[in-house]
């Protein structure tokens, strides 16, 4: 996953995920802890991601309108954009509003917001196998022990 900005939580994953063979009992008991905070986590990036997806679909609309030459003059320079003088077809209009910069910017963006979801899942699934990781240190070394 390449992400441009860190995220603490990714540093706090790299010591969360930790389990010490000598507090075995401790490990277990943060096991609903780290559940709670990394949900926290989740709900909150996932609320940003739908907000981008809002966002995506206004700018869409928006720049649909500037190529196709349905915004007023007032509009572009509330915006801060230029006049599109340009005659687009129906069928090249999702084409540049697909390669505008602004477009870009912001797909770019929910792509990354998706990579940080997926992360999050991952480290869920993680904390909801905790236990039977758990268990299976806890029998081996049972079974180390000859017990």
């Amino acid at each position: 996953m390449v992400l441009k900005k860190k995220h603490s939580f990714i540093e706090e994953w790299k010591n969360d995920c930790k389990i010490d063979n000598t507090k075995l009992e401790e490990s277990a008991s943060l096991t609903p802890v780290l559940h709670s905070k990394y949900w926290v986590i989740y709900l909150h990036q996932s609320k940003k991601y739908n907000s981008l997806l809002a966002e995506y679909k206004k700018l869409s609309l928006l720049k649909s309108k500037y190529y196709s030459g349905r915004l007023s003059k007032e509009e572009c320079e509330n915006l801060g954009w230029d006049i599109n003088y340009l005659k687009i077809l129906k069928t090249e209009l999702k084409s540049y509003v697909e390669s505008d910069d602004d477009v870009i910017k912001l797909t770019t963006e929910i792509e990354n917001q998706k990579q940080i979801i997926k992360y999050l899942e991952d480290i869920l699934k993680m904390i909801h196998n905790r236990s039977f990781l758990i268990k299976n240190i806890i029998d081996w070394i049972k079974f180390k022990d000859g017990q």
